[in-house]
């Protein structure tokens, strides 16, 4: 059976959700943050980045955005390991499309699964499919 689903009133429902889950961290005196990290300067992808920048700021997330004009795969995955580590965000997003320089499923791998908040990455995927 075809179901139909309105976007609009599953965002609302989804941001209801989430609104709660952050005043119950902002309970226990903990703000959550998210690292986004860009690659590109694809114009579509700058409007995305924006919309996530505007639901995390309605949610009481700290959106943090890393942009990067690295075209080389190793120094892109070291640039995000070394970033998550210094900077202990709650959940990580890479910002799609990549560079064809950058293998994008090796950026999304280099997120440690307890921060892949859209579970993208190899060990995500195939724990959904198991």
């Amino acid at each position: 059976m075809t179901r139909i689903v309105d976007g609009n009133t599953l965002s609302r429902e989804l941001m209801r959700k989430n609104h709660r889950l952050v005043k119950k961290l902002e309970q226990k005196n903990r703000r959550a943050s998210l690292a986004i990290f860009s690659f590109s300067d694809d114009a579509a992808s700058q409007r995305f980045l924006q919309k996530k920048q505007e639901a995390g700021a309605a949610l009481g997330i700290d959106v943090l955005l890393f942009s990067s004009s690295i075209k080389k795969l190793p120094d892109a995955v070291h640039f995000i390991k070394r970033t998550l580590e210094d900077e202990k965000p709650d959940g990580a997003i890479i910002q799609l499309p990549v560079p064809r320089s950058l293998q994008h499923q090796a950026l999304l791998d280099a997120v440690d699964l307890s921060r892949d908040v859209d579970m993208l990455s190899s060990v995500s995927l195939g724990k959904l499919v198991s």
